[in-house]
Order: structure tokens, then C-alpha cells, then sequence
């Protein structure tokens, strides 16, 4: 998938979060020439969607996408609040085994964070 294709395909997309996002994801590696959870990791043991995580203020929640010692990565709809969404990621952050990085991508915008060090990256696309 090129990223032209990409972008043509997730712009016209009406879909809700819960409905994009592993379709999603999957695209996302298709463009960038690598191999998403299922197919580099079958057993889910260390690169998977849906990454049930304990949270570090109690109960129990769901990383939308993990890779071991890499990143978490917690999808929401258009126009939410990409703080409260890494507000999440870091709630999971023992549970997922302190992955280094967190995204939190929305319908037009993606922040990229370090778990560490808190500093971000937003890009918008247009």
C-alpha cells in the first residue's frame, strides 16, 4: 500500500474507533513494508491487538495494539482528547512492561510520546 493509498482510503473512512482500528494498524504496517501482530507474532505472546492490561489505578482495560519493549498504542476517535488517551497508555505502562514509546492516534492526528521522558510529537495530516 503506498501511502497515497493509504491516505485516500482513512480520509473518506466514516468508521468508529472500535471498527478502524486493527484494519487500521494492519494498513499502517501494509504502507510501511512491516509485518503487523498476527502475522509476526501468531501466539500474541509479544506483539498483539487487543493487549489486556492491568490498570495502576485499578481495574482492568485493553491496549489497542502492543509490541514488547517497543510500544503501546491506544486508538481513539475523531476529535478526542489525545492526553487523556496516553493518560491511559500510562495507566497500562506496568502491565505492557514499560514499552517505550506511546501513540495515540485520532481521525486526523497522531502523538507519538516517550513513556520516559514525556516528550511528544503530534503530526496532523490534512
Amino acid at each position: 500500500m503506498t501511502p497515497d493509498e493509504f491516505v485516500r482510503k482513512w480520509k473518506a473512512a466514516e468508521l468508529k474507533e472500535r471498527s478502524a482500528a486493527q484494519s487500521h494498524f494492519n494498513d499502517l504496517c501494509r504502507m510501511l513494508d512491516e509485518l503487523g501482530p498476527t502475522d509476526a507474532d501468531p501466539t500474541g505472546e509479544w506483539y498483539c491487538f487487543e493487549k489486556g492490561a492491568t490498570k495502576s489505578t485499578g481495574g482492568e482495560g485493553w491496549a489497542d495494539v502492543w509490541k514488547r519493549d517497543h510500544f503501546g498504542w491506544e486508538y481513539k476517535g475523531k476529535r478526542k482528547d489525545l492526553n487523556a488517551a496516553f493518560a491511559q497508555l500510562q495507566q497500562y505502562a506496568l502491565a505492557l512492561e514499560h514499552p517505550a514509546s506511546g501513540f495515540t492516534p485520532t481521525g486526523r492526528t497522531v502523538s507519538a510520546r516517550s513513556m520516559s521522558s514525556r516528550s511528544t510529537i503530534c503530526a496532523k495530516r490534512r
